[in-house]
């Protein structure tokens, strides 16, 4: 009975101690890096999107920010 026991005690101390030394893993950043200046050539996309947002039907899609953001300073 008290191998039993120990057995199970170390058991639980390696499963502790292994879980102390687990580290997140990032399957992608958060947030993708922002391409300023030309917008990574979609900003005359994003703008009619924006434009014709109700048109399209989409709502809450950030098209606007987003073009705001990556297109500052662009006509």
């Amino acid at each position: 009975m008290r191998a039993y026991v120990f057995a199970f005690a170390a058991m639980i101390l390696v499963a502790f101690s292994t879980l102390s030394f687990a580290q997140p893993v990032e399957v992608a950043p958060k947030n993708p890096p922002v391409v300023r200046g030309n917008g990574g050539g979609d900003c005359d996309e994003l703008r009619k999107a924006c434009l014709n947002k109700g048109e399209l039907g989409e709502k809450g899609e950030g098209n606007c920010a987003q073009y705001r953001e990556r297109c500052k300073g662009q006509q």
